[in-house]
């Protein structure tokens, strides 16, 4: 899962992630701050994660972007929650270190 911006995502990414924004699986709850972020109900992050392609047998890489590391920890800890943590990682150093490493990006 890139996390960041379709931007973002468009200009190029790790062959065969699927894009994510924050807000995706988040919650603001109304007449709060934009920048509170609430869990969203189970039912919804449920179909979020389905839609995405995530299972309970996935193996998920989240992946940092410009955005920075923030969102992508956000995104850590709210499949955590949703019992995936132990089936979730984080690529240190996200795309910038998987192109340093030689890898390839998707445009």
């Amino acid at each position: 899962l890139q996390v960041g911006d379709q931007a973002g995502y468009e200009a190029g990414h790790i062959p065969g992630a699927r894009l994510l924004a924050l807000a995706d699986i988040a919650a603001l709850p109304e007449g709060r701050d934009p920048l509170f972020l609430e869990m969203p109900p189970p039912a919804r992050l449920h179909r979020q994660l389905t839609a995405l392609g995530v299972t309970d047998r996935s193996t998920i890489v989240v992946v940092p972007t410009r955005d920075g590391i923030q969102s992508a920890t956000r995104v850590v800890f709210t499949l955590d929650a949703a019992g995936l943590g132990a089936r979730t990682r984080l690529l240190e150093g996200g795309t910038a270190a998987w192109t340093a490493a030689g890898g390839a990006l998707s445009r």
